[in-house]
């Protein structure tokens, strides 16, 4: 999987409205991929299962969402990826390690 859209932390949000900030991500991974979310989000199971079945309703199973176990800066050791998301750190490594980072607004 090379596309990987980043979302923001929680406290970010507008009304805590984190269907809008799925549907732009969704939205900017037109060929599929993964979504990786900010850490705040994997506090909570249920929210983690709410949305994980709100990206199969929307995607088919098209876009995933990445395990927050997964480390972006190692895993981009070993391939090349596309990182779309807001701005963060994280562009710098994509530089670092030869990927792509695009900036997009989630609000």
């Amino acid at each position: 999987i090379k596309n990987i859209a980043l979302g923001c932390a929680e406290r970010r949000l507008k009304n805590n409205d984190w269907k809008r900030m799925i549907l732009i991500l969704i939205r900017a991974l037109p060929n599929g991929g993964l979504i990786k979310l900010h850490p705040s989000f994997y506090v909570s199971d249920k929210k983690i299962e709410k949305i994980t079945s709100y990206l199969l309703k929307e995607t088919d199973n098209h876009v995933q969402l990445c395990a927050n176990n997964v480390i972006l800066e190692i895993e981009m050791l070993f391939e090349k990826k596309n990182i779309l998301g807001p701005q963060t750190s994280l562009s710098f490594y994509t530089d670092f390690f030869g990927s792509n980072f695009k900036s997009i607004k989630l609000d």
